[in-house]
């Protein structure tokens, strides 16, 4: 009778020793909307992806945040995207735990604002409260721009502007031509309300306006209050000026929302 010990068998398939072993992978199916030429034109996109086993975990990350909580669910969808390049990672994991080494990848660029407009930049910002933060206001695909007057209004008990001149930086938009910048603000709050009004013109330069895109002015804040708060445009107290004074359309203002954590 032989007393050997009988041959080990791998048949556990998420057994990495096991020759048939598979290493987990995901891979994203399907966008909403349909990512063409690598842009959309929404702030907003859904993604669906799939492992290569049944019972897997998932978490994504965009553009380099901190990885989500792992979940069974295939699908997320990101909001409030800015109009810029970004990049969704997503990787799985088996029921034992292994995790993908090599995420799938996807690189888009949302271009969701047509015409000449302003927004803020980030759309959406989350921050620690008691922590100070920034907002930029951005012109877009502006024409002959030498001007502007923007009025703001924010929940004052929530946020609070920097003072001694640090709440308020004229962007680079309107140095670009190398003149020079008049810029002044003034603020009122009423009722737990804080309008800001800007006024920010150019001068000397040649030419005498700006075309494009660029940040026309940066606010700084410090986060107060727990909550979601806007941050949002008086649209019938807003305006752009050519340098003769005559206003050019604005097609779209678009709010910035903070998240106080």
């Amino acid at each position: 009778a032989s007393c050997s010990e009988p041959e080990l068998v791998l048949d556990n398939e998420y057994d990495e020793e096991n020759p048939d072993y598979i290493a987990p992978e995901t891979i994203i199916i399907s966008t909403d909307p349909i990512i063409q030429d690598n842009k959309i034109i929404s702030d907003e996109l859904s993604v669906v992806w799939e492992g290569n086993e049944e019972n897997m975990e998932f978490q994504y990350s965009l553009d380099n945040r901190p990885w989500s909580e792992w979940s069974s669910l295939p699908t997320a969808t990101f909001r409030y995207l800015d109009d810029t390049l970004h990049t969704i990672l997503v990787r799985g994991r088996y029921e034992s735990g292994t995790e993908e080494d090599f995420p799938d990848t996807l690189q888009f660029e949302v271009d969701a604002i047509d015409g000449t407009s302003l927004r803020m930049n980030k759309l959406y910002t989350t921050v620690s409260n008691q922590n100070n933060f920034r907002i930029d206001i951005v012109a877009e695909e502006a024409e002959l721009l030498a001007g502007c007057g923007i009025l703001i209004e924010y929940n004052s008990d929530a946020l609070e502007l920097l003072g001694d001149d640090e709440g308020v930086v004229v962007g680079e938009f309107f140095e670009r031509n190398n003149g020079s910048v008049l810029a002044f603000d003034t603020t009122l709050t009423t009722a737990g309300t804080t309008t800001l009004f800007l006024d920010i013109g150019m001068y000397g330069g040649n030419p005498d306006y700006v075309s494009g895109t660029g940040t026309i002015a940066s606010l700084y804040f410090l986060a107060k209050l727990i909550g979601e708060y806007d941050i949002d445009f008086v649209e019938e107290s807003t305006s752009l000026r050519k340098s003769n004074n005559q206003e050019i359309e604005i097609t779209t203002l678009k709010k910035g929302i903070v998240n106080i954590e």
